[in-house]
């Protein structure tokens, strides 16, 4: 029901825009964001994996200390290492309000959705904000509600990516700044930002899209090398080395890995060849395909570890662009119109296997402290 109503504000925020009603489509638009976070707030305690690892003791703590100097001490005892200082300092700020926790997921999810809806009104001359919404509520929304900290970094990506295209520098470095500083793996931006600049500085696409393939092959084969070199020095957390190790702990099914990830590219690379035919090479669509590409060959290594699946969002969260654009590239109305509603179904299914299904670290059956989905 929440997302119905979600996706009903969302197409009523869009349409008044288009007709120059500002003021009331941004009123719609952060009542849209306000139910949606709801459930962020109302879940039980149970709902996430990281409400119990370390969310609900983060906020109990900073409810009962005095200074956020005394906090930071105490938090690097409950992380037993460095905490990221914007989600500390986040919970610091909440903490001084009040002492329940329930408002403070409220918070961190107006942080997440409210970015999130930022994000379709900045790419919105590349791709309908609706659809893109819609993309993140069925294919990541249910992924937040297990990440508090990287959740919040993982959408700073895409003002980031934003900005970059626009040549922006100081607003990409800030938003990534505040991604880093919310989770510490947000360090692995760097690489779309060199992909994108490799794309966007070569007079010949076709050449730079060859480059980049190959430069992500690269980096898949030396990204086990980069995690023993970061975690050896205090950029990751030790959980990452899990995988090094031989450590398994993932339950995600190969063949829903592989069909999330499959027909976006397939999607963006159709896009791609709509472009080539026209003449023009949109850097940002081909970044989108490339991270998914990277994304999709890093499934032998996600299916195995769930400390690495988080690490692969930071690619495959490019998709709720890309699928977006790639659905704009089509020029007629019902063309467009039966490319959203294969692309819908699709994600619905793929919700479905994920939550329903799967259970996505028992985030499905929801319960909220005024309802129960049992």
């Amino acid at each position: 029901m929440f997302f119905f109503i979600t996706f009903f504000l969302m197409s009523i925020s869009t349409s008044l825009l288009k007709y120059k009603e500002k003021l009331l489509s941004v009123i719609i638009l952060i009542t849209a964001v306000t139910v949606l976070s709801i459930l962020n707030g109302a879940r039980n305690f149970n709902i996430g994996t990281d409400i119990g690892v370390y969310g609900n003791i983060t906020f109990q703590t900073a409810s009962v200390t005095n200074s956020l100097y005394s906090f930071w001490k105490q938090s690097i005892q409950i992380y037993a290492g460095t905490p990221e200082p914007g989600y500390i300092l986040l919970n610091y700020v909440i903490s001084r309000f009040t002492t329940d926790p329930h408002i403070f997921y409220f918070i961190l999810g107006l942080v997440t959705n409210g970015v999130m809806a930022y994000v379709t009104w900045l790419y919105r001359r590349q791709a309908s904000p609706v659809i893109i919404y819609m993309c993140y509520i069925l294919l990541f929304y249910g992924t937040s509600l297990n990440l508090l900290r990287q959740s919040v970094a993982l959408v700073f990506e895409l003002p980031m990516i934003y900005f970059l295209t626009k040549n922006k520098k100081g607003w990409a470095i800030l938003w990534g700044g505040m991604a880093v500083s919310f989770h510490f793996s947000a360090i692995l931006l760097i690489f779309p930002v060199f992909l994108y600049y490799l794309l966007s500085k070569n007079n010949h696409p076709a050449k730079a899209g060859l480059r980049a393939f190959l430069l992500s092959t690269l980096f898949v084969l030396f990204l086990i090398p980069f995690i023993r070199y970061a975690s050896f020095n205090g950029l990751f957390d030790s959980k990452y080395m899990n995988y090094v190790n031989g450590a398994v702990t993932s339950k995600l099914s190969p063949i829903n890995a592989i069909l999330v990830r499959l027909l976006p590219i397939l999607y963006m690379a159709y896009a791609a060849h709509v472009d080539k035919n026209r003449g023009r090479f949109d850097p940002l669509l081909m970044l989108c395909l490339v991270m998914s590409f990277i994304d999709i060959m890093l499934v032998p290594i996600l299916v195995q570890s769930q400390a690495m699946s988080r690490l692969g969002l930071y690619f495959g969260i490019m998709r709720i662009i890309g699928i977006p654009m790639s659905i704009n590239r089509v020029k007629s109305f019902w063309g467009r119109f039966f490319s959203t509603l294969f692309i819908l179904v699709f994600m619905v299914i793929i919700w479905y296997l994920q939550n329903v299904i799967q259970g996505n670290n028992d985030i499905f059956p929801f319960s909220g402290i005024w309802w129960s989905d049992n």
